[in-house]
Protein backbone atom coordinates (compact mmCIF):
# COMPACT_ATOMS: atom_id res chain seq x y z
CA UNK A 1 0.00 0.00 0.00
CA UNK A 2 2.48 2.66 1.09
CA UNK A 3 4.06 1.74 -2.88
CA UNK A 4 1.08 3.39 -4.37
CA UNK A 5 1.08 6.08 -1.98
CA UNK A 6 4.72 6.59 -3.46
CA UNK A 7 3.76 6.88 -6.91
CA UNK A 8 0.59 8.95 -6.63
CA UNK A 9 2.49 11.47 -4.82
CA UNK A 10 5.24 11.12 -7.64
CA UNK A 11 2.67 11.85 -9.91
CA UNK A 12 0.65 14.74 -8.15
CA UNK A 13 4.78 16.39 -8.35
CA UNK A 14 5.39 15.42 -11.93
CA UNK A 15 1.45 17.12 -12.67
CA UNK A 16 2.77 20.34 -10.64
CA UNK A 17 5.88 20.52 -12.18
CA UNK A 18 5.67 20.36 -15.75
CA UNK A 19 3.27 23.07 -16.21
CA UNK A 20 6.08 25.80 -14.96
CA UNK A 21 8.71 24.19 -16.57
CA UNK A 22 7.05 24.14 -19.76
CA UNK A 23 5.79 28.08 -19.06
CA UNK A 24 9.24 29.08 -18.11
CA UNK A 25 11.06 27.42 -21.15
CA UNK A 26 9.06 27.86 -24.37
CA UNK A 27 6.82 31.24 -23.40
CA UNK A 28 7.79 33.32 -20.57
CA UNK A 29 10.83 35.29 -22.32
CA UNK A 30 7.96 36.32 -24.60
CA UNK A 31 5.22 36.80 -22.32
CA UNK A 32 7.93 38.42 -19.83
CA UNK A 33 11.01 39.53 -21.47
CA UNK A 34 13.95 39.98 -19.20
CA UNK A 35 15.73 42.32 -22.15
CA UNK A 36 14.02 44.73 -24.58
CA UNK A 37 15.45 44.26 -27.99
CA UNK A 38 18.61 45.61 -29.20
CA UNK A 39 18.21 48.85 -30.77
CA UNK A 40 21.62 48.45 -33.39
CA UNK A 41 22.86 52.33 -34.42
CA UNK A 42 26.20 51.43 -35.33
CA UNK A 43 27.46 48.77 -37.65
CA UNK A 44 31.28 48.42 -38.86
CA UNK A 45 32.96 44.90 -40.23
CA UNK A 46 36.68 43.57 -41.17
CA UNK A 47 37.67 40.34 -41.78
CA UNK A 48 34.31 38.41 -41.28
CA UNK A 49 33.66 39.71 -38.13
CA UNK A 50 31.32 42.88 -37.38
CA UNK A 51 31.09 44.95 -34.35
CA UNK A 52 27.63 46.21 -33.18
CA UNK A 53 26.69 48.57 -31.22
CA UNK A 54 23.27 50.14 -29.50
CA UNK A 55 20.97 49.95 -26.56
CA UNK A 56 19.24 47.16 -24.92
CA UNK A 57 17.49 47.99 -21.35
CA UNK A 58 16.80 45.55 -18.95
CA UNK A 59 13.23 44.73 -18.30
CA UNK A 60 13.89 42.23 -15.14
CA UNK A 61 16.73 42.77 -13.03
CA UNK A 62 16.11 39.63 -10.78
CA UNK A 63 17.44 37.27 -13.64
CA UNK A 64 20.90 36.76 -14.02
CA UNK A 65 22.32 36.53 -17.55
CA UNK A 66 23.89 33.39 -18.37
CA UNK A 67 24.38 33.50 -22.51
CA UNK A 68 23.27 35.14 -25.65
CA UNK A 69 23.32 32.95 -28.77
CA UNK A 70 23.50 34.55 -32.11
CA UNK A 71 22.00 32.46 -35.15
CA UNK A 72 22.08 32.89 -39.36
CA UNK A 73 18.32 32.45 -40.36
CA UNK A 74 15.03 33.11 -38.82
CA UNK A 75 13.19 32.04 -35.42
CA UNK A 76 11.49 28.76 -35.41
CA UNK A 77 13.29 27.62 -38.47
CA UNK A 78 16.59 25.85 -39.46
CA UNK A 79 19.51 28.17 -38.18
CA UNK A 80 23.22 28.28 -38.40
CA UNK A 81 24.73 29.31 -34.62
CA UNK A 82 27.24 32.04 -34.80
CA UNK A 83 30.12 32.94 -32.84
CA UNK A 84 29.97 36.26 -30.53
CA UNK A 85 31.66 37.71 -28.41
CA UNK A 86 31.02 40.73 -25.82
CA UNK A 87 32.82 43.45 -24.03
CA UNK A 88 32.17 43.53 -20.14
CA UNK A 89 29.44 46.01 -19.68
CA UNK A 90 29.18 47.04 -16.02
CA UNK A 91 26.27 45.84 -14.23
CA UNK A 92 23.17 47.85 -14.91
CA UNK A 93 24.32 49.41 -18.32
CA UNK A 94 21.86 49.29 -21.08
CA UNK A 95 24.56 50.24 -23.90
CA UNK A 96 26.03 47.51 -25.73
CA UNK A 97 29.39 49.31 -27.17
CA UNK A 98 30.79 45.77 -28.50
CA UNK A 99 29.21 42.87 -30.01
CA UNK A 100 31.21 40.80 -32.12
CA UNK A 101 29.78 38.60 -34.50
CA UNK A 102 31.63 35.82 -36.90
CA UNK A 103 29.37 36.90 -40.19
CA UNK A 104 29.25 39.81 -42.68
CA UNK A 105 27.05 42.76 -41.38
CA UNK A 106 24.71 42.15 -44.26
CA UNK A 107 23.55 38.62 -42.93
CA UNK A 108 23.15 40.21 -39.44
CA UNK A 109 21.10 43.00 -40.57
CA UNK A 110 18.73 40.84 -42.61
CA UNK A 111 18.92 37.44 -41.91
CA UNK A 112 19.92 36.89 -37.98
CA UNK A 113 18.22 36.81 -34.72
CA UNK A 114 19.93 36.66 -31.25
CA UNK A 115 18.06 35.17 -28.01
CA UNK A 116 19.92 35.60 -24.71
CA UNK A 117 19.53 33.38 -21.94
CA UNK A 118 18.61 34.03 -18.15
CA UNK A 119 18.36 32.47 -14.94
CA UNK A 120 14.97 33.93 -12.95
CA UNK A 121 13.73 31.67 -10.76
CA UNK A 122 14.69 29.88 -7.20
CA UNK A 123 14.70 26.36 -6.73
CA UNK A 124 12.76 24.21 -7.68
CA UNK A 125 13.42 25.74 -10.91
CA UNK A 126 16.12 27.30 -10.85
CA UNK A 127 17.72 24.46 -13.66
CA UNK A 128 15.13 26.18 -16.09
CA UNK A 129 16.12 28.66 -18.89
CA UNK A 130 14.28 31.82 -20.14
CA UNK A 131 14.84 32.67 -23.01
CA UNK A 132 14.05 36.61 -24.73
CA UNK A 133 14.25 37.62 -28.12
CA UNK A 134 17.03 39.60 -27.97
CA UNK A 135 17.77 41.13 -31.86
CA UNK A 136 15.61 40.33 -34.80
CA UNK A 137 17.68 41.31 -37.81
CA UNK A 138 14.66 41.43 -40.79
CA UNK A 139 16.13 44.78 -42.64
CA UNK A 140 14.93 47.28 -40.41
CA UNK A 141 18.24 48.04 -39.63
CA UNK A 142 19.27 48.09 -43.32
CA UNK A 143 20.40 52.03 -43.58
CA UNK A 144 22.97 51.32 -41.21
CA UNK A 145 24.76 49.59 -43.93
CA UNK A 146 26.92 51.68 -46.20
Amino acid sequence: MAWKIREIVALIFLAAAIPPAVFITYFEGDVFPVVARLQIDEISETNEVTRISGDAPRLRESCEWQETRWWLGRPGQDSKPLKVNFTVRPKGETRWTGIFIGADARSIITNSYAEAIYHCWPWPFDQFETTTLFYLGNGHDAELLK
